[in-house]
């Protein structure tokens, strides 16, 4: 059995990232909500707070935003960060997608 990995640009909107966050937010992600989930991830992982000195003002709206849509809770000073299952599984998808070098066996 061969391995192929597939690296791609790191941290960018790929078309199936666009997608799947389509289907969950209704629109297509934007790099900077792309480039929010890996500390939101990190944070979730953690169970932690996010720290406000990490985000910027765009974020924060980005936060409150996905608040409103009941993805989760994110912006309680001192709670965790709290997701939906809908929510984990369009970032675990799309931290892959954009992040992570592919690793496919092939089969010869």
């Amino acid at each position: 059995m061969n391995i192929t990995v597939i690296n791609g640009p790191r941290g960018c909107e790929t078309s199936a990232a666009i997608r799947r966050g389509k289907a969950i937010l209704g629109h297509g992600l934007t790099r900077t909500e792309l480039r929010l989930m890996p500390y939101l991830f990190v944070c979730l992982m953690d169970r932690t707070s996010i720290r406000r000195e990490h985000v910027s003002r765009e974020e924060l709206a980005i936060l409150v935003t996905w608040e409103g849509m009941d993805l989760g809770e994110f912006t309680a000073p001192n709670r965790p960060v709290s997701v939906t299952k809908e929510f984990h599984d369009l970032m675990c998808d799309v931290l892959w997608e954009s992040y992570c070098p592919h690793y496919e066996p092939v089969e010869e």
